[in-house]
């Protein structure tokens, strides 16, 4: 079953070892209003949603929560981001998994310092983000090679 917009926020905030009062001073939100968003009581902004993505960072973030927050967006545009958009939409789909790698990147830069990624679970979301835009550039050189 898939998790609530608001379960997502709060798996987000908890996975990054964040109070709910760190993550309301970052949006500069009062505490109340930002457990209000937590508990489903009031829809976030997507640019609140956006800036939990780039500041935790949380890559893929706005695009869970867009989907179980707005369960009209999976009709249009499907469950998952392997749907066939076009050229136009495969390229876009790279772009949006390569950022979501990006935003990894600089702590998976500095724990391979060692040679190594010591954290397991920052080892495990990376290797994810790297499959997932490794299929966006993969569905990308197909579309390009199509329309030759």
């Amino acid at each position: 079953m898939a998790d609530s917009a608001q379960q997502i926020l709060k798996t987000a905030r908890i996975s990054h070892n964040l109070t709910q009062q760190q993550i309301a001073s970052m949006l500069s939100v009062s505490l109340e209003q930002y457990k209000r968003m937590e508990y489903g009581q009031v829809i976030p902004e997507m640019s609140d949603v956006d800036i939990l993505e780039e500041r935790l960072p949380e890559p893929g973030l706005f695009r869970r929560w867009a989907r179980a927050q707005f369960p009209e967006i999976t009709k249009y545009f499907g469950a998952s981001d392997e749907r066939d958009y076009g050229l136009l939409g495969a390229i876009l789909n790279t772009k949006h998994q390569m950022n979501d790698v990006l935003a990894l990147h600089e702590k998976v830069e500095r724990d391979a310092l060692d040679g190594r990624i010591d954290d397991p679970i920052l080892r495990e979301k990376y290797e994810n983000e790297l499959q997932d835009a490794r299929r966006a550039i993969d569905a990308s050189l197909q579309k390009i090679n199509e329309v030759r």
